[in-house]
């Protein structure tokens, strides 16, 4: 005898749904006796948020790293007011730092010519040696004051400060 294939399918969905009511049942049944609370309650804007909040702090922390990291270069620099240093704040077309440099690197050529013309002890290549000292200082005053502040921004975004 050939079973007609409508009957067997009939029989094999209804072996299904009675499986799947059973899983069920024993799911329910599980999630009461164990206090277990679905996704379902929450609603789909919070779990959004939360993951976005997740990531948010994730960028930041990332930030943060990198900032730490600029920092700690910075420091190693400090000593070589010639080298540029990484800018943590937004670059400026005036950028105070630059323009010494620039204007080092100018009182340096000048000495150098000063130095052609006439002799070390001489009035003019004196005075163009002091003012390169003094621009040099300044510069070296301007590489401090940027290495504190960053290393202030630096410190100002550890975990637990408030800023």
């Amino acid at each position: 005898m050939a079973l007609n294939p409508k009957k067997f399918f009939e029989s094999e969905i209804a072996k299904v749904k009675q499986d799947l009511e059973t899983w069920s049942e024993r799911r329910r049944r599980f999630t009461r006796e164990n206090h277990v609370v679905g996704a379902s309650p929450i609603r789909p804007q919070q779990l959004t948020s939360w993951g976005d909040s997740r990531a948010s702090a994730t960028n930041l922390q990332a930030d943060i790293a990198q900032t730490r990291s600029t920092v700690d270069m910075m420091k190693r620099m400090q000593d070589q007011p010639e080298v540029d240093l990484p800018n943590l704040a937004a670059p400026s077309a005036g950028d105070a730092m630059s323009e010494t440099r620039r204007r080092v690197v100018e009182q340096e050529a000048r000495v150098a010519l000063l130095r052609e013309r006439y002799r070390e002890d001489t009035p003019e290549v004196a005075n163009a040696l002091e003012t390169l000292k003094t621009m040099r200082d300044m510069l070296q005053n301007q590489v401090n004051a940027r290495v504190a502040v960053s290393e202030s921004a630096s410190t100002r975004w550890r975990p637990g400060s408030r800023s």
